[in-house]
């Protein structure tokens, strides 16, 4: 409801190639709003792809259109559908942490995913690294009085995201104290959750 009414026909152009070359059947809806820290795709039935209007002054038409590829990649995989489905799943099983713990782990490989996706249509991984530095720069900038709010994701998992997609890693570190306690505490959870 609140998207500006016209977007320019040039970031339509862009995003119509980025569907092009993406193989999505149906054009979503494209909109654009300043009420919003970051891009994102809702709707399951109508879907649309949203652009914080911060993303058109800060983005490059590459960088862009990196974005759109992966917003566009959401699409094409259905997640906003399986998205829902989990809620639901968590919602029913709200009381037990591995729910928790598998649909967080969902979420994140979902991300990377579309990454993955992002990056085969992007022609440099730095362009769609920088994208992503920009827009999570903005992001903080806009949020800098509210700390609690981290967009569902850590700065240590944020680098690490990053350094993915540079094609680098980030260097675990190595604690051999910690294996067998993680043993332990992983057969007792076993043992408690097979108990009647």
């Amino acid at each position: 409801r609140t998207t500006m009414d016209e977007v320019p026909e040039a970031i339509q152009a862009s995003f119509r190639k980025v569907c092009t070359k993406l193989g999505v059947a149906r054009l979503p809806g494209l909109g654009i709003s300043d009420r919003i820290p970051g891009p994102m795709t809702i709707g399951v039935l109508r879907t649309l792809v949203l652009l914080p209007v911060s993303a058109l002054l800060a983005l490059s038409p590459e960088q862009l259109e990196a974005i759109f590829a992966h917003e566009l990649a959401h699409v094409r995989r259905a997640d906003h559908f399986w998205n829902l489905i989990q809620t639901l799943a968590e919602t029913l099983f709200f009381f037990h942490p591995t729910v928790w713990w598998i649909g967080k782990r969902l979420r994140e490989q979902r991300e990377l995913c579309c990454d993955d996706i992002a990056l085969e249509t992007c022609s440099d991984p730095l362009v769609y690294a920088t994208a992503l530095f920009r827009l999570e720069d903005q992001r903080a900038a806009g949020l800098n009085l509210a700390m609690a709010l981290d967009g569902h994701q850590s700065h240590t998992k944020f680098r690490a995201r990053i350094l993915r997609i540079l094609g680098d890693t980030l260097p675990q570190p190595y604690s051999p104290g910690m294996r067998p306690l993680s043993l332990f505490a992983v057969c007792a959870s076993l043992l408690l959750f097979l108990s009647p």
